[in-house]
């Protein structure tokens, strides 16, 4: 019998693992409501009109969409009051639709259009 780490044999080691996901439920989309009410309620507090969670983790913990950041514009607005919205680019709207947790209008992009403009519309669309 070899003895490993601990004085058991790897059989013995691994014979005492147990699941670690047993019980764990996945993030709800009440859960993501929960957290943008909570992200609003203190952009009200702090007088923020709004902020933006690029792709990648932000974007994920807000919304549960699982995008990774690149080099395009992918992420959303949330704005003090209202609802959520996305942007990017055109030709990702099918794609970012099939992702999204929490639904909320997309506002697309084209390749030869600037996605910070459509970022600064829609800031300025949001606070009138």
């Amino acid at each position: 019998m070899t003895i490993g780490v601990g004085g058991v044999s790897p059989q013995q080691a691994l014979a005492k693992l147990c699941k670690m996901t047993d019980g764990v439920a996945a993030i709800s989309e009440d859960e993501f409501n929960q957290r943008i009410q909570r992200a609003q309620e203190l952009m009200v507090q702090h007088g923020l009109d709004a902020i933006y969670v690029n792709a990648g983790t932000n974007l994920y913990y807000f919304s549960g969409t699982r995008w990774f950041s690149s080099e395009r514009m992918v992420g959303a607005i949330i704005p003090a009051v209202g609802a959520i919205e996305y942007i990017a680019p055109a030709f990702e709207l099918d794609t970012l639709q099939g992702y999204m947790a929490i639904k909320g209008q997309i506002n697309t992009w084209h390749e030869d259009q600037s996605p910070y403009q459509l970022f600064a519309n829609l800031l300025d669309k949001m606070s009138s």
